[in-house]
């Protein structure tokens, strides 16, 4: 007799993110870090924005991947004909390179008949983080000017990110925003309370409990 198991990321992906996010506060509380430590500070931070990402990602696939399933496991609340739907598209095998909140835009009007509001800060934010998530995992190293301002900046993204989270403590305000004053406490906070914000405004909008409901108590940051 054969046993079979399934696994889920998500819920793993967010308390690692939080717990990634706990760390890089923890550093932040020393005024006075040597290199060892922002290396490590550092390392805390882009986990935690990956981590959050990831989650986003591996949650819809679960959806899509659930619906596939008898039971319909994390989605067993919706009816057997939106399920069937969800079924039929992620078998498409492009489905599966679809951009992460395209595939929750997707889900979305299958059960809903709407597609998502992509006006919303809900939206913006979360784009952000996959955003940050692809420009670390992809990174490219580049020069960076010391001693500009946020507002002098040319880039219009790092003047639109330093407006939604507190600048990293460890970094000197001559440092470049990104990636120096980027890569903070604040960032990596505010990276998991997106996601989860988001997340949340999915699950409420397909009428289907969380399946992280009971482990919210994991996703503290600081």
């Amino acid at each position: 007799m054969s046993v079979k198991s399934r696994n889920y990321f998500s819920v793993p992906y967010l308390c690692g993110a939080a717990r990634y996010a706990r760390e890089a506060a923890e550093l932040e509380s020393n005024p006075t870090p040597n290199d060892e430590t922002a290396l490590v500070h550092r390392a805390y931070v882009i986990s935690a924005i990956t981590s959050s990402a990831a989650a986003l990602e591996a949650m819809i696939n679960e959806v899509f991947s659930d619906a596939a399933e008898p039971e319909g496991s994390c989605i067993a609340s919706l009816s057997s004909e939106v399920r069937a739907k969800l079924a039929t598209l992620w078998s498409v095998p492009r489905t599966s390179s679809y951009a992460i909140l395209d595939k929750f835009d997707v889900a979305h009007l299958l059960v809903t008949g709407q597609g998502l509001d992509r006006s919303n800060h809900r939206w913006e934010h979360a784009s952000w983080v996959v955003r940050l998530r692809n420009d670390f995992v992809h990174y490219q190293p580049s020069w960076q000017e010391h001693g500009v301002s946020v507002q002098e900046s040319a880039s219009k993204a790092e003047r639109a990110l330093a407006k939604l989270f507190q600048s990293n403590r460890l970094a000197g305000t001559a440092n470049p925003f990104y990636p120096d004053r980027l890569l903070g406490h604040g960032c990596a906070a505010w990276s998991v309370a997106s996601a989860l914000e988001f997340a949340d405004y999915f699950w409420k909008s397909i009428g289907v409990a969380p399946p992280y409901q009971a482990y919210r108590h994991l996703f503290i940051t600081q």
